[in-house]
Protein backbone atom coordinates (compact mmCIF):
# COMPACT_ATOMS: atom_id res chain seq x y z
CA UNK A 1 0.00 0.00 0.00
CA UNK A 2 2.84 2.51 1.08
CA UNK A 3 4.46 1.89 -2.35
CA UNK A 4 1.37 2.48 -4.04
CA UNK A 5 1.07 6.09 -2.44
CA UNK A 6 4.00 6.62 -2.85
CA UNK A 7 3.79 6.23 -7.04
CA UNK A 8 0.08 8.61 -6.89
CA UNK A 9 2.36 11.39 -4.71
CA UNK A 10 5.65 11.20 -7.14
CA UNK A 11 3.06 10.83 -10.52
CA UNK A 12 0.98 13.81 -9.30
CA UNK A 13 4.01 15.95 -8.73
CA UNK A 14 5.47 14.68 -11.78
CA UNK A 15 2.29 15.81 -13.62
CA UNK A 16 2.24 18.99 -12.18
CA UNK A 17 6.30 19.71 -12.93
CA UNK A 18 5.25 18.39 -16.65
CA UNK A 19 1.93 20.87 -17.05
CA UNK A 20 4.82 23.79 -15.93
CA UNK A 21 7.47 22.82 -19.07
CA UNK A 22 10.35 20.84 -16.47
CA UNK A 23 9.58 17.56 -15.83
CA UNK A 24 12.42 15.05 -16.65
CA UNK A 25 10.25 11.73 -16.83
CA UNK A 26 7.97 10.73 -19.68
CA UNK A 27 4.06 10.13 -20.11
CA UNK A 28 4.43 6.64 -19.77
CA UNK A 29 6.48 6.79 -16.53
CA UNK A 30 3.68 9.43 -15.25
CA UNK A 31 0.80 7.56 -16.31
CA UNK A 32 2.63 4.41 -15.11
CA UNK A 33 2.66 6.13 -11.33
CA UNK A 34 -0.58 7.78 -11.05
CA UNK A 35 -2.01 3.97 -11.93
CA UNK A 36 -0.41 1.98 -9.65
CA UNK A 37 2.25 -0.12 -11.90
CA UNK A 38 4.35 -1.49 -9.80
CA UNK A 39 7.38 -1.73 -12.56
CA UNK A 40 7.08 1.85 -12.78
CA UNK A 41 7.38 2.83 -9.30
CA UNK A 42 9.90 0.13 -8.15
CA UNK A 43 11.83 1.56 -11.33
CA UNK A 44 11.13 5.04 -9.73
CA UNK A 45 12.34 3.88 -6.37
CA UNK A 46 15.56 2.62 -7.66
CA UNK A 47 16.58 5.84 -8.69
CA UNK A 48 15.63 7.55 -5.61
CA UNK A 49 18.59 5.40 -3.93
CA UNK A 50 18.29 4.66 -0.28
CA UNK A 51 20.31 4.93 2.65
CA UNK A 52 19.71 3.11 5.99
CA UNK A 53 20.20 4.14 9.25
CA UNK A 54 22.61 1.56 9.86
CA UNK A 55 24.94 2.80 6.72
CA UNK A 56 24.76 6.38 8.61
CA UNK A 57 26.16 4.67 11.85
CA UNK A 58 28.90 3.85 10.06
CA UNK A 59 30.03 6.87 8.36
CA UNK A 60 29.43 8.64 11.19
CA UNK A 61 31.12 6.13 13.34
CA UNK A 62 34.20 6.63 11.15
CA UNK A 63 33.95 10.63 10.52
CA UNK A 64 33.80 9.91 15.14
CA UNK A 65 37.08 8.28 15.08
CA UNK A 66 38.78 11.57 13.81
CA UNK A 67 36.48 13.90 15.41
CA UNK A 68 37.48 12.70 19.24
CA UNK A 69 40.67 12.32 18.24
CA UNK A 70 42.67 15.17 17.53
CA UNK A 71 45.95 13.81 16.62
CA UNK A 72 44.44 11.55 14.44
CA UNK A 73 42.38 14.22 13.07
CA UNK A 74 45.74 16.30 12.30
CA UNK A 75 47.01 13.56 10.63
CA UNK A 76 43.92 12.89 8.30
CA UNK A 77 45.73 13.01 4.57
CA UNK A 78 42.48 12.47 2.84
CA UNK A 79 38.86 10.57 2.04
CA UNK A 80 41.44 7.69 0.22
CA UNK A 81 42.37 7.20 4.15
CA UNK A 82 38.88 6.51 5.60
CA UNK A 83 37.58 4.51 1.99
CA UNK A 84 39.31 1.26 3.17
CA UNK A 85 37.32 1.48 6.06
CA UNK A 86 34.04 1.75 4.44
CA UNK A 87 34.87 -0.63 1.89
CA UNK A 88 35.18 -2.78 4.83
CA UNK A 89 31.35 -2.25 5.89
CA UNK A 90 30.11 -1.98 2.10
CA UNK A 91 29.87 1.57 2.09
CA UNK A 92 30.23 2.61 -1.67
CA UNK A 93 31.55 6.14 -2.63
CA UNK A 94 28.46 7.44 -3.57
CA UNK A 95 26.67 6.31 -0.74
CA UNK A 96 29.56 8.10 1.37
CA UNK A 97 29.60 11.06 -0.63
CA UNK A 98 25.38 11.62 0.17
CA UNK A 99 25.78 10.32 3.76
CA UNK A 100 29.15 13.37 4.39
CA UNK A 101 27.48 16.12 2.49
CA UNK A 102 24.19 15.50 4.81
CA UNK A 103 26.25 15.51 7.61
CA UNK A 104 28.29 18.46 6.56
CA UNK A 105 24.49 20.54 6.02
CA UNK A 106 23.76 19.62 9.72
CA UNK A 107 26.73 20.77 10.85
CA UNK A 108 28.42 17.65 11.75
CA UNK A 109 32.45 16.81 11.86
CA UNK A 110 32.48 19.63 9.47
CA UNK A 111 36.34 19.92 11.39
CA UNK A 112 37.11 16.10 9.70
CA UNK A 113 35.04 17.11 6.49
CA UNK A 114 37.35 20.20 5.69
CA UNK A 115 40.43 18.00 6.10
CA UNK A 116 38.86 15.93 2.81
CA UNK A 117 39.80 19.20 0.89
CA UNK A 118 43.63 18.35 -0.08
CA UNK A 119 45.40 15.60 -2.59
CA UNK A 120 44.61 13.02 -0.38
CA UNK A 121 41.00 12.71 -2.05
CA UNK A 122 39.42 12.10 -5.18
CA UNK A 123 38.22 15.58 -6.59
CA UNK A 124 34.30 13.98 -5.82
CA UNK A 125 35.28 13.76 -2.24
CA UNK A 126 36.81 17.37 -1.41
CA UNK A 127 34.12 19.66 -0.35
CA UNK A 128 30.42 17.53 -0.30
CA UNK A 129 28.77 20.58 -0.83
CA UNK A 130 25.05 20.29 -1.95
CA UNK A 131 24.20 21.44 -5.51
CA UNK A 132 21.94 24.27 -6.19
CA UNK A 133 19.57 22.00 -8.11
CA UNK A 134 19.12 19.28 -5.72
CA UNK A 135 17.49 22.29 -2.90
Amino acid sequence: MDKILFGKLIGETYRIQNREGYCSVSEATIYGLLNGFEYVIDEEIKKIGYISTEEMQIVGDVLNEYFIDEDKLNSLSGYYEIEPKLDKHGISRWKAISIITYYKANNQFTNVIEKFNTSGSPVECKNFEIPDYEL
